[in-house]
């Protein structure tokens, strides 16, 4: 199991956990949005998934880049 997430740089899980810490703070500015960390900072959001992923890659020039949903509230999703 380890080997599949071998690609993944050290950077991505600092990264990932930084996000999880800061969820508090990042909910003021990105309420119901989705963001993409770099180097511990935002560095895209927005309302899809896709583009924000895209743009991130654009940005910080990285495949992998830790995504999160910024959830305010109560969410219900139906098919």
């Amino acid at each position: 199991m380890d080997r599949l997430l071998d690609h993944i740089p050290k950077s991505y899980w600092k990264d990932r956990k930084w996000a999880y810490r800061h969820l508090n703070d990042l909910l003021p500015q990105y309420p119901n949005l989705w963001v993409a960390i770099y180097r511990k900072k935002v560095i895209a959001s927005g309302e899809s998934s896709v583009a924000v992923e895209r743009r991130a890659k654009e940005i910080s020039g990285r495949a992998e880049n830790p995504l999160m949903f910024v959830e305010k509230g109560c969410h219900i999703y139906e098919n």
